[in-house]
C-alpha cells in the first residue's frame, strides 16, 4: 500500500452504476472486436473475437456442456455454480462487467465440462458410424 499511497482511488471500487449502463445496451452482448496490438501480434488481427457477455459465445459454450453434463463428475457439476455464482455477483458489483478475466478462477471447471461434453459427442458419433 506504500507503494500507491500517491495514486488516486479506494481499494475496492463499485462499479454497479456501470455494470447496470452497460447491461441496458443490447449491442453489448453480441460485440466481437479484433484483436488489438499486442508483442505477439504488433500491428493487432483482424479476427473478430468476442467481448465479455457475448451470447453466441457463451451459447457454443452451453452446447459443448450440455452433452456431457451427466457424465461430468459431480464435483465439476456441484463446483462450477459454488465458483461462479460469486465470482459473476462479485464482478457485477466491484469489476468491469465486460472483461470476464474477472472470472478466470472457473476457467478450470468450464474447460473440464466443455471436454466432457465434447468426449460426448465424440462417442455419440463413433457409435453411429
Amino acid at each position: 500500500m506504500v507503494a500507491c499511497r500517491h495514486h488516486p482511488g479506494a481499494l475496492v471500487e463499485n462499479h454497479l452504476a456501470e455494470t447496470l449502463r452497460g447491461m441496458a445496451h443490447p449491442a453489448e452482448y453480441v460485440r466481437f472486436m479484433p484483436v488489438p496490438s499486442s508483442p505477439l501480434f504488433p500491428g493487432g488481427l483482424n479476427l473478430p473475437v468476442p467481448v465479455g457477455w457475448n451470447l453466441p459465445a457463451l451459447l457454443v459454450l452451453g452446447l459443448l456442456i450440455a452433452p456431457g453434463w451427466r457424465d461430468a463428475p459431480a464435483f465439476l457439476r456441484r463446483a462450477l455454480p459454488v465458483v461462479l455464482v460469486p465470482l459473476v455477483v462479485l464482478t457485477m458489483l466491484f469489476g468491469v462487467w465486460y472483461e470476464l478475466r474477472d472470472c478466470i478462477e472457473a476457467t478450470p471447471l468450464i474447460m473440464l465440462l466443455v471436454y466432457a461434453g465434447i468426449r460426448r459427442i465424440w462417442s455419440a458419433g463413433l457409435a453411429a458410424s
